[in-house]
């Protein structure tokens, strides 16, 4: 092989190198959300999952929830929550489960984001309840490919209606879906905090539906 021939076999293994490395470096991070429903007889509305900046916060404890989350927490749709992360440029995607979550079963959501997109928030409704929801709210996901990490969550109480128990007012298959859409906000505590369970002050039976945290096991791993 000739000088010349071998300075152009360099060059051209030179541009294939650099354009792989870009390829490499352009793709962007697909993270898998493996949501297991851990209690006895509280189904979980589908949940949701964002990816985002460390900017972003779907709830803190102590304070009052936003209204998007009051939403999820007491009617079980993540819609209102998806379209309001959706909107802002620190969210760089939002996906929820295909359907609600039995006992002891599990959903997977896929998600995708690159630094400084790379903080997931969870959340979802325990359906036979007044405003029940479990909430993860900004873990760091796995850096590298095939890297899982392991959370549990606890269920918060979302303060912005009453624990009644009151078939009339909860969305979940104990009440048939009766209290879909209805909401009683005269006795509501205000703020977030840990849910204090299921007392059977009216027409839920805590030996089906109370539980003890937490509520959920999620296992996100990083595929791409």
């Amino acid at each position: 092989m000739t000088h010349r021939n071998t300075l152009l076999v360099s060059m051209l293994l030179a541009a294939l190198l650099l354009i792989s490395g870009s390829a490499f470096a352009q793709v962007t991070p697909e993270y898998r959300v493996t949501i297991y429903n851990l209690t006895y007889a509280q189904p979980i509305s589908p949940p949701l999952v964002a990816a985002h900046t460390n900017d972003v916060a779907i709830f803190e404890i102590g304070q009052p929830a936003i209204p998007e989350l009051a939403t999820l927490a007491e009617d079980g749709s993540p819609a209102s929550l998806a379209e309001l992360l959706g909107s802002l440029s620190q969210v760089a995607d939002v996906a929820t489960a295909g359907g609600p979550i039995g006992p002891g079963g599990a959903a997977e959501i896929m998600v995708s984001g690159a630094r400084p997109f790379h903080r997931l928030s969870i959340v979802g409704m325990l359906v036979n309840t007044n405003d029940a929801f479990f909430g993860i709210d900004t873990i760091t996901a796995p850096r590298r490919r095939f890297e899982s990490v392991e959370v549990y969550g606890l269920a918060y109480d979302a303060g912005s209606e009453a624990n009644n128990e009151d078939c009339d007012f909860i969305p979940g298959p104990a009440c048939a879906g009766a209290g879909a859409g209805v909401r009683d906000e005269g006795d509501a505590e205000g703020f977030i905090h840990i849910h204090r369970g299921i007392h059977g002050t009216a027409d839920l039976d805590p030996a089906a539906h109370d539980w003890r945290n937490p509520v959920v096991k999620i296992v996100i791993t990083r595929v791409r």
